[in-house]
């Protein structure tokens, strides 16, 4: 059982009357028109780690490019009429809805941000809402947050386990075959994807009268049946940030150099959307390479530069194209990174030619 880290603690209790969204129609056969709904505001945070490091997490460079921020949000919300339905995620009413965010209107946090940490809070402001089943028992919220469309059309589920089991793919129009025709346009959307992990519970100690709640999925809404419910949510990074060094030894630098520098393999379709540390090569397809660092005069022995991917799991290694003296030879290398956590983590791995 996961719980958040403090400091995703604090974003996730800021508001205790929590509550979620709906779309126009039911996906389990029942008539919305005789279902009963009240709208409630959507508050959606994210964390970015501008110019700052991961606190706890390995692998940081400790930069960060630009602030890019999601321009649609996916927005899933199972109710349920009793605990026991919940209990089972088989049942209940599911709801769907997509927004299209105003990207002027994500605002920086400075009450719960902390910039010596490397932790910068964004929330949207644009007004965003939703609907909830009237009378429900139980309702739990997943959301994804994009800067291009991840569905073109509604995806297709019928209960809550099914919506937890969810892929997405990174869209085509980024790739040429396996190659990487947009690379900018591409890490631009690898950086701005984020995710409710269904991995993440509330913390043991989450304060009176929530009890019932503790170590259960933090996007269980908390206060169901609050006269003026309303919907806070923190979503986290869906890619990791692979951060490669490479080092020619210093006794075969007279003869070697790296010319060229690409991760390949790298999942593309069937990736999993609220589960992103579990992705392996069984059940995610199509790969793609791409080219991790320009290599001049400057970094031909040794350098360091970073991409985002979609995470495989702790038992897969990352394979590299490496060019030496201009011819490319394929090596494989260990990547280290925290495995104890649902989170997409910062991914450190080393390649050293002797």
């Amino acid at each position: 059982m996961t719980h958040m880290p403090t400091y995703k603690i604090l974003f996730a209790l800021a508001c205790l009357a929590t509550v979620l969204f709906s779309c126009s129609s039911s996906d389990n056969g029942e008539d919305n028109n005789s279902v009963k709904h009240i709208k409630v505001p959507v508050h959606i945070t994210i964390p970015v780690e501008n110019g700052g490091s991961r606190a706890g997490l390995p692998g940081d460079p400790g930069t960060q490019p630009a602030v890019n921020l999601p321009e649609y949000a996916y927005i899933f919300v199972v109710t349920y009429a009793t605990k026991e339905e919940a209990q089972a995620g088989t049942k209940g009413t599911c709801f769907y809805k997509e927004i299209h965010l105003n990207k002027t209107e994500w605002q920086y946090d400075s009450s719960k941000s902390e910039p010596d940490k490397g932790i910068h809070i964004y929330k949207y402001n644009g007004g965003a809402d939703a609907e909830l089943q009237e009378g429900a028992q139980v309702g739990r919220v997943y959301v994804a947050l994009a800067n291009a469309q991840i569905f073109a059309t509604p995806p297709s589920y019928t209960n809550e386990n099914i919506i937890k089991s969810l892929t997405f793919n990174i869209p085509d129009k980024f790739f040429s075959g396996s190659a990487v025709i947009d690379k900018a346009g591409l890490d631009d959307f690898m950086m701005n994807l984020y995710t409710t992990p269904s991995a993440v519970n509330y913390p043991d100690d989450l304060p009176t009268p929530y009890e019932e709640f503790r170590g259960k999925y933090y996007g269980t809404i908390l206060n169901i049946s609050s006269t003026s419910p309303r919907i806070d949510i923190i979503c986290y990074h869906t890619a990791a940030k692979l951060d490669v060094m490479w080092n020619v030894k210093e006794e075969a630098q007279p003869t070697k150099k790296v010319t060229s520098l690409a991760a390949t393999g790298l999942f593309r379709k069937n990736c999993s959307l609220f589960a992103p540390t579990t992705n392996t090569d069984v059940n995610t397809t199509d790969t793609y390479t791409e080219n991790i660092a320009t290599i001049d005069k400057g970094n031909e022995w040794n350098g360091r530069s970073s991409i985002y991917v979609i995470q495989r799991q702790a038992t897969n290694k990352f394979n590299f194209n490496v060019g030496i003296n201009g011819t490319s030879v394929t090596k494989d290398a260990t990547v280290t990174y925290d495995t104890s956590t649902p989170y997409t983590p910062w991914m450190r791995g080393s390649i050293v030619i002797n």
